[in-house]
């Protein structure tokens, strides 16, 4: 008989249960193992796309790497699955070797297709590394919700900074030394994850009666994830809707193909009757997508604001969302604990709202404009992100069959990349949209007609890019183009805001009232005990 939470005697705090618990170090292991891949430079560092107005090649560059996203949705859920079925802390040890091995390689690339073919194989080795260091993390906690719930909020504030560190961190290395020196970080990181991994956790595995019901659920995901982001991202993708459209068909054949074979070797029908709850788990793919929109599309939307229109260098930039990540890890340290016995629904529906609040704030008061304001609404944020984040991850957890831990932790991270790809892609495109039809409107206001408007645009876009000399255009001209820019940047960049907002407030409204009633009046950090057959 599992036991549950609520009969623990625990620490008087979150930090004391912590520390009491001894695990500390799994859960440095866990994040140490997710850093090693989500420190990894992303491809712009290597060759940045060209420099444009409204940030057109970085919005093409978005769509491109969503197409690539729904590619690796499939790997995520399936390296959750195969911890599952055949040993998680084997399979994560494997990732890991795997991650560092890439890497090295990548080092030694003589070409670029050598060099392609590393990022392959290091994308097939962070599919295991990202659902399992999580599921590891859940393991090592079981039977101590205080220690956990604080254990699963540092892990979503480390992870989260990592990834927004990865870019300024390969520029850097890149810049300083050279472009092999941007992969001894998660190379280093990936070998120390192995060796602690290897000393904090224990091997385990689901029942073999359950294998083909896990890839039937696994399968539904897929499906799901798959229609979504085909459908978000072909409306703003341009020439590449086709291969977004194509992908995502095959991503739903797939996932669609294999959900029958499953159904047709498993006791309890995917197609009919079905332990998965999966209306509950359609709204939390919806909510976790909307959320990570939220999250990716105002701090990208923000770093380049300050950027394009009030002049900051690009490491300054960066350095200007520190307020984001003290949120982050005060929220983890200190504020968890007052969100653990509340209503699942209540705290997520919060979260999504201070998202909401936030960013109305920042547009209504140009809070870019004035730093001391925007930090505070960035450390709200960062906090209100960990709280959503942290709710939704425990409820995810609480849907799916409580022995399948590394599935559980796929289909959460499938739904946050995909979230992310999403959020990245509509951003960009929308911002292109927007601000190049505004400035075309001011262009003609201002008189300048036919082939006037091409050259003015090619100036424009020579003034931009700082590897262009700009010499032979007047300077007069100069500062009426990059006034006008600036005035237009800033009007788009309100006007994709207020779209983000409504899309988080969808988000907020689905979760309120598409949860059934047992999800709503959940505890929302209370994940159940496993029993016996979680291993």
């Amino acid at each position: 008989m599992a036991r549950t939470d609520t009969a623990q005697t625990t620490p008087s705090t979150p930090l004391a249960a912590l520390h009491a618990s001894g695990r500390w170090k799994t859960l440095l292991a866990c994040c140490v193992a997710a850093t090693a891949k989500l420190l990894e430079p992303p491809l712009w560092v290597y060759r940045e796309p060209t420099v444009q107005a409204f940030n057109a090649g970085w919005a093409r560059y978005s769509v491109l790497m969503s197409t690539i996203t729904l590619g690796t949705l499939a790997f995520l859920l399936i390296g959750g699955v195969v911890g599952d079925m055949f040993g998680r802390r084997r399979w994560l040890l494997a990732g890991l070797a795997g991650l560092m091995i890439a890497n090295l390689l990548a080092a030694l690339s003589p070409e670029p297709l050598w060099f392609l073919s590393t990022r392959v194989l290091s994308s097939a080795a962070g599919a295991l590394v990202v659902p399992l260091s999580l599921t590891m993390l859940y393991l090592a906690f079981r039977g101590d919700f205080q220690a956990r719930t604080m254990a699963i909020a540092i892990y979503i504030s480390v992870t989260s900074t990592a990834g927004l560190s990865a870019g300024l961190l390969g520029q850097f290395m890149y810049s300083l030394l050279d472009w092999r020196t941007t992969l001894i970080v998660p190379a280093v990181l990936a070998l120390l994850g192995l060796v602690l991994i290897a000393q904090t956790t224990e091997e385990s595995r689901i029942a073999a009666e359950r294998r083909f019901d896990l890839i039937g659920h696994a399968s539904w995901s897929l499906a799901a994830l798959g229609t979504l982001v085909g459908i978000s991202v072909s409306q703003v993708a341009g020439s590449y809707a086709t291969a977004i459209v194509i992908s995502s068909v095959i991503a739903v054949g797939l996932g669609v193909s294999v959900l029958v074979w499953s159904d047709l070797r498993t006791p309890d029908s995917l197609l009919g009757r079905t332990s998965l709850p999966r209306r509950a788990l359609l709204v939390l793919i919806v909510y976790g997508v909307c959320l990570q929109i939220g999250f990716v599309g105002f701090i990208s939307l923000v770093r380049n604001v300050l950027i394009k229109v009030y002049d900051y260098n690009v490491v300054l930039a960066a350095i200007s969302l520190t307020p984001l990540l003290i949120g982050m890890v005060l929220m983890a340290l200190f504020g968890v604990r007052r969100l653990m016995h509340l209503r699942a629904r209540a705290v997520m529906s919060a979260g999504l709202l201070m998202f909401c609040s936030v960013i109305v704030l920042a547009v209504a008061t140009r809070a870019a404009g004035f730093y001391p304001w925007l930090a505070l609404l960035l450390a709200v944020f960062g906090a209100a992100n960990v709280a959503a984040s942290t709710a939704w991850t425990s409820v995810f957890f609480n849907l799916v069959p409580k022995e399948a831990i590394g599935m559980r932790t796929g289909m959460n991270s499938s739904v946050s990349q995909a979230g992310g790809a999403i959020g990245g892609a509509l951003t960009g495109s929308l911002l292109v949209s927007f601000g190049l039809a505004d400035y075309l409107r001011r262009l003609v206001t201002a008189g300048v007609q036919g082939t006037q408007i091409d050259a003015a645009m090619a100036a424009l876009n020579t003034i931009l890019n700082p590897s262009t000399a700009d010499t032979a255009i007047d300077p007069s001209i100069r500062d009426q183009l990059i006034a006008g820019y600036q005035l237009t940047f800033l009007a788009a960049y309100e006007q994709v805001l207020l779209i983000v907002a409504a899309i988080v407030f969808v988000g907020c409204v689905v979760v309120w009232f598409g949860l059934p009633a047992k999800e709503r009046t959940a505890p929302t950090l209370l994940v159940e005990e496993l029993d016996a057959t979680g291993g």
